[in-house]
């Protein structure tokens, strides 16, 4: 194919690709996804492909799925909300939602609290480490979701045997399920520590750059060398970890796929005007974030997040859904005042399989005073259609009730939750406040 120098200036970037493509050796494919991102952008997908004058882009979206999930969002009650759902065999991304930012696509940001999903880093690297099992016993003391010095820096650290004063024993497993800060401040300062809990941060890709043909912004993972700011960051108590929605669904993705991460993609090809494939999609291994033991004894652990965990009530009945009673499904979930934007972010990230089939999701709900459908709801509306095409009547309806009931059933606490997001600090998170 011959691209001219008026075609060139037309399609800019692409065109450069396209016409070194054909007359230029050493374009690896990792360049070959670097300028499509330049001439796609941040744009909000919104459909299964798009077609200009020269060229006709497809993506990988699921044309019923994304908007499926766009309704969700709008009917839910939340002035802002993401979801991303990939396939982790492939890294194809099937749903990429974004909803009230005004034209900018949510699913590439990286301005949002990981909140406790950072757990998930840190139960891998306890695991991967052969520090603890899902079934290890660990001390804790205080409300699961604070994050006061005092329980975390008790006497015993994570040893059962010399478990402080006032204190209880819960598995690691359980600690997962229901998200307890203290446990996790205790795992990540005294059994898996700062230098291997940076490390396996990495290869979850934190502080790196994602390769899709759109740019997403570099998620961080800030862990001192000591101190209770490590109790704090493998706990997800702090603001300084933040993570896109395309992130946390690559996470979750890495878990499902037994430990190895692809290179997500969300354009299956590129057309020219006269025919020709331009740009192919090829899986791609990213990074082996974990040993497949650990990722399956993981995946096990996120489970009791749906049957006993901070998911349960949103997947409630799920054995009775047409859809998915036979699904196995794991999750971990999120909540952590935030700035940009203002309000109650709240996340669920996780995967869902059956017989082969495989999606993983991540899903984000900002709420305001008022809270609307919750991240965990969104994910399981994604599942059932990815499962059964269709969304439940039951979810369909928990959905509505969620979006005009619990601003009543909050409204006790919306002077509160307006005073959390109108005053917090602008780094560390209160360790009076809640973080699940």
């Amino acid at each position: 194919m011959k691209i001219g120098i008026p075609a060139l200036c037309m399609i800019g970037a692409v065109g450069a690709f396209l016409w070194a493509k054909e007359g230029r050796p050493g374009r690896s494919p990792e360049t070959s996804k670097a300028q499509l991102a330049k001439i796609v952008g941040k744009r909000l997908v919104t459909g299964s492909q798009e077609q200009t004058d020269e060229l006709k882009i497809q993506y990988s979206i699921d044309s019923r799925m994304q908007q499926t999930i766009e309704q969700v969002y709008k009917r839910g009650g939340v002035p802002f909300g993401s979801l991303v759902a990939i396939d982790p065999r492939s890294g194809q991304v099937l749903a990429m939602v974004s909803h009230g930012m005004r034209g900018e696509n949510m699913a590439l940001r990286s301005s949002f609290p990981a909140a406790s999903i950072f757990k998930v880093v840190t139960a891998a690297a306890a695991l991967e480490g052969k520090k603890l099992s899902h079934d290890s016993l660990i001390p804790v003391r205080g409300s699961y979701h604070t994050l006061y010095k005092r329980n975390v820096m008790a006497g015993g650290g994570i040893d059962p045997a010399n478990s402080p004063r006032h204190s209880r024993l819960i598995s690691f497993e359980e600690a997962l399920a229901k998200s307890v800060n203290s446990v996790f401040g205790k795992v990540g300062l005294f059994g898996v520590g700062s230098e291997s809990l940076r490390k396996i941060a990495t290869r979850f890709q934190f502080g790196k750059q994602i390769p899709l043909e759109m740019p997403v912004d570099v998620d961080q993972a800030v862990v001192p060398d000591d101190g209770f700011g490590v109790a704090e960051s493998a706990s997800g108590y702090t603001r300084q970890n933040t993570l896109s929605p395309v992130h946390g669904a690559l996470i979750a993705a890495a878990i499902a796929n037994g430990g190895v991460m692809m290179e997500p993609s969300v354009i299956d090809r590129v057309i020219s005007k006269d025919g020709k494939t331009d740009y192919l999609f090829q899986p791609t291994p990213l990074a082996t974030v974990m040993e497949k033991s650990t990722a399956e004894e993981l995946g096990k652990m996120m489970h009791k997040t749906i049957t006993d965990g901070t998911s349960r009530r949103a997947f409630n009945r799920v054995d009775r859904s047409v859809a998915l009673n036979d699904v196995f499904i794991a999750g971990k979930t999120g909540t952590l005042n935030g700035w940009d934007p203002a309000g109650r972010y709240d996340w669920f990230v996780g995967f869902a399989e059956k017989e082969g089939q495989k999606i993983a999701v991540a899903a984000l709900c900002v709420h305001g005073s008022r809270y609307g459908v919750k991240a965990s709801q969104v994910a399981r509306a994604a599942f059932e259609v990815y499962f059964g095409s269709t969304i439940a009547q039951d979810t369909s309806d928990a959905i509505q009730r969620a979006a005009h009931l619990r601003g009543g059933r909050h409204r006790r606490r919306s002077r509160r939750a307006r005073a959390a997001v109108s005053y917090a600090p602008p780094v560390a998170a209160s360790h009076s406040g809640s973080g699940t």
